[in-house]
């Protein structure tokens, strides 16, 4: 399963999904839910809210509630710029949406294409190292992509993309679609398979209540 947010980054890997089944897809984005919607896609779940015809997607307090209700495998986000090591939102709603997402999923990848690195925006929304991986395009300066995220401290960096040792800079439409594949395939390599009872259980036999014998 997986989260994707309303941003255009995001967007790009919707092509990809189809290519991964089983897969639940879980946006508040109108635009997805439309390309996704049908006999041939994933599993499909809307979030409802505010519709908000900027971003053409739902956000405000019906969507987080429903967000706070949800355990999934994956988030997919993106952001509005990243100052130093931080991920900012310019949209305060928005922003309170995109953290619920973060707080619902196992496991956090954010999409930036390199035009967002060193842009500013109003409201903090997470850390880099927040993530487990931080994906780019190709046109990212490899000194950024090194220096964007600080190195693990004495205590070990928290799980996200300090362990990584920087922003990737693979394409961020590919970069997500491998996570997602990588989410669902953990996913299946966890699920027993159901096994149907052929039958009830025998009857226990009643415990003796004889003595045993005396030494000879």
């Amino acid at each position: 399963s997986v989260i994707l947010d309303d941003s255009t980054t995001v967007a790009a890997i919707g092509p990809h999904l189809s290519k991964i089944d089983p897969l639940t897809v879980i946006t508040n984005s109108l635009g997805m839910m439309q390309r996704l919607a049908g006999p041939e896609g994933p599993q499909l779940i809307a979030l409802g809210g505010d519709y908000h015809p900027t971003y053409n997607a739902f956000i405000g307090h019906l969507c987080e509630t429903a967000l706070a209700g949800l355990h999934v495998n994956l988030a997919i986000c993106s952001a509005s710029g990243v100052s130093g090591a931080t991920a900012l939102i310019q949209d305060a709603r928005a922003v309170r949406v995109k953290q619920a997402m973060l707080k619902a999923a196992a496991r956090r990848v954010l999409l930036l294409d390199h035009t967002k690195f060193g842009k500013l925006a109003l409201h903090h929304f997470a850390e880099l190292t927040d993530f487990d991986a931080v994906y780019s395009d190709r046109g990212l300066a490899p000194d950024t992509a090194r220096t964007r995220v600080p190195p693990p401290g004495p205590q070990g960096a928290p799980a996200g993309a300090g362990r990584q040792g920087g922003v990737r800079g693979a394409g961020t439409a590919q970069g997500a679609h491998s996570m997602a594949r990588e989410g669902c395939d953990r996913t299946r390599a966890h699920r027993q398979p159901h096994r149907p009872r052929t039958g009830a259980p025998p009857p226990r036999s009643p415990p003796s209540n004889s003595s045993p014998p005396p030494p000879t």
